[in-house]
């Protein structure tokens, strides 16, 4: 089954290598990135950002997961 949880922290590293091993097949629908943006220190500073957001009820920050515990994110709320 596949459900969504708030996004926390330690979703950090699994999100970083989710983007990693996706790169090239979501290039074509993604903004281009610098290198950083894929890294684990990279996502950290995404996930920090988008908990700062929550904290201020603009945005709803999520993260997909199903069973086998793959996840993927998703931020619900105003534009980056």
């Amino acid at each position: 089954m596949i459900s969504t949880r708030h996004i926390t922290r330690s979703d950090v590293p699994a999100l970083a290598e989710l983007l990693r091993v996706n790169r090239e097949f979501l290039g074509p629908w993604e903004p281009l990135r610098g290198d950083e943006y894929f890294t684990a220190a990279g996502q950290r500073c995404v996930v920090q950002d988008a908990l700062a957001r929550y904290e201020k009820r603009t945005a709803l920050p999520h993260v997909i997961v199903d069973d086998a515990g793959h996840q993927g994110a998703a931020l619900f709320g105003a534009g980056e």
